[in-house]
C-alpha cells in the first residue's frame, strides 16, 4: 500500500430507488440537479490510482454527502438544508423531504464510508509511519453560491487546514508549472482528515479541487497526468 490516500467522495451520480421516492422535483430538474452538485469525472481522473488507496462514494452526494460532519450541529451547511442529508439546492429550493428511515440509511451509508476511509488511513500509517490524503474534488464557475465570485475562480483551488506545508505547496508548484493559475482556501477551504486522526502529526492532507473548466474541453488527459505526477511523487517516499 502507498502511503497516500485519496478521499473521493462527490463524484457519484447514483440516486438509488429508496432515496428516489423522497425527492419531490421532477426527473429532469433532478438530472440537472446532479449533474450542477456532481464532482463531474474526479473519479476518472483518479481512476489509476488501486481501490485499496482510495475511498469512493457510491452514491450522490445529494443522497449523503460524506464530506459534511455526522452531525446537524457541527455542519454549517445543514442549516441551509445541505448537511449530510440534502433537502434543499444551493438556491434554497426544496427538493427532498425529510422521513427518519431514509435518515437512518444515510447514516448507516456515511458511517460505513468514514470507516472504511479511517480503516485505509490506520493500515497507511501501520505501513508508513505517515500518510498523506488527499481530498479530490471539482467545481464549476456557476458555483455562486460559494460567496466568492464565479469571475475570481482560479482553474485549481489548494485546501489547507493550517499553514502551507511542503506536500501542498508541492501540489500548487505542480498546477503552476503546468500553466494553471492556483489559489489557496478559495473559494473552498481546508481539507478532510479523519475524525480520529484530526490532530494527528503524521498526517497530512491536501484538498485538490479542479475547475471542471480545465479538463471538459478536450484536456482530461493532460490534467491526469499532471494528478499521475503528484501522485508519484508523493507516494514514493521521495523528501518534499
Amino acid at each position: 500500500m502507498k502511503n497516500v490516500v485519496l478521499n473521493i467522495p462527490h463524484s457519484s451520480t447514483v440516486v438509488p430507488k429508496w432515496a428516489i421516492k423522497g425527492i419531490t422535483i421532477s426527473t429532469s430538474e433532478l438530472s440537472l440537479l446532479v449533474d450542477f452538485m456532481t464532482d463531474k469525472d474526479v473519479d476518472k481522473i483518479w481512476d489509476f490510482v488501486p481501490n485499496k488507496n482510495k475511498q469512493v462514494a457510491t452514491v450522490s452526494r445529494l443522497v449523503v454527502d460524506t464530506e459534511r460532519y455526522r452531525n446537524d450541529e457541527d455542519e454549517a451547511m445543514s442549516l441551509k438544508g445541505m448537511g449530510l442529508y440534502y433537502t434543499h439546492t444551493p438556491d434554497g429550493k426544496q427538493f427532498r423531504t425529510w422521513t427518519t428511515n431514509t435518515y437512518v440509511k444515510c447514516l448507516d451509508i456515511y458511517d460505513e464510508y468514514h470507516s472504511s476511509l479511517e480503516a485505509k488511513v490506520t493500515q497507511c500509517l501501520a505501513e508508513h509511519g505517515n500518510c498523506v490524503v488527499l481530498d479530490c474534488h471539482s467545481f464549476h464557475d456557476d458555483m455562486n453560491y460559494t460567496g466568492f465570485r464565479p469571475s475570481s475562480f482560479p482553474d485549481v483551488c489548494i485546501g489547507v487546514n493550517d499553514t502551507v506545508g511542503a506536500k501542498a505547496q508541492f501540489v500548487i508548484d505542480t498546477f503552476i508549472s503546468a500553466g494553471y493559475i492556483v489559489k489557496v482556501n478559495e473559494p473552498f477551504l481546508g481539507s478532510l482528515v479523519p475524525l480520529k486522526y484530526l490532530n494527528d502529526t503524521r498526517i497530512q492532507s491536501v484538498m485538490i479541487e479542479l475547475n471542471r473548466r480545465i479538463y471538459d474541453n478536450n484536456s482530461f488527459g493532460s490534467v491526469q497526468d499532471i494528478c499521475k505526477k503528484i501522485y508519484k511523487k508523493l507516494s514514493n517516499g521521495d523528501q518534499i
